[in-house]
């Protein structure tokens, strides 16, 4: 495990924090994603690690085949832009954010709101076939689930229409309608 934020970067007070575990059987890890974890007497909850397009942290290029090591362009902020190293941002400065992705102010390159970053992301998962299941996929049924896509209103990559009372994929009707086992297979499937 480790944490995503470094605890030398963190809030003064902070009480949560996000963290990065890696779990050796895909069963372990399909559980503790529907049904969580108690940690420090607290449940929390857990999805599959997305990933994120590859950004220099030198010239800020989002999608750039090379990192900072090998790069050769001018050092860019990602704070504001101007040609120095983001650590030397002023912090009397946080009224002159600017997002050298998507050229406007108001944000930092690496904000998750990004439109850049979201196309990007977007991009990404549509060339990763597994992107599109909350579970990793497994002999289980219930491990099938699609995730929903937000922007089409559809299922999956081909997306089968969204509507009626079920909103959450075969898998979640079926077990509404009682057609699966309490293991989560078929019945009659072993």
């Amino acid at each position: 495990m480790r944490w995503i934020k470094p605890q030398a970067r963190r809030a003064t007070g902070q009480r949560t924090a996000h963290l990065i575990a890696r779990i050796r059987s895909t069963e372990a890890a399909n559980l503790i994603i529907r049904d969580g974890l108690i940690i420090a007497g607290k449940r929390v909850w857990a999805r599959k690690l997305k990933k994120e397009p590859r950004r220099c942290l030198k010239c800020q290029a989002m999608g750039a085949n090379h990192l900072a090591a090998e790069c050769d362009r001018t050092c860019t902020c990602g704070m504001c832009g101007k040609e120095h190293w983001t650590v030397e941002f002023p912090e009397e400065d946080q009224d002159k954010l600017w997002c050298t992705n998507c050229m406007t102010n108001g944000h930092v390159l690496w904000d998750r709101m990004c439109p850049r970053f979201l196309e990007a992301s977007r991009r990404l998962e549509r060339l990763d076939p597994e992107s599109m299941y909350i579970y990793f996929p497994s002999d289980y049924l219930w491990t099938w689930e699609q995730t929903r896509d937000a922007e089409m209103g559809k299922w999956g990559p081909d997306g089968g229409e969204v509507g009626g009372p079920y909103q959450r994929g075969l898998v979640c009707q079926a077990l509404h309608l009682g057609e699966i086992s309490n293991e989560g297979r078929w019945p009659g499937e072993r």
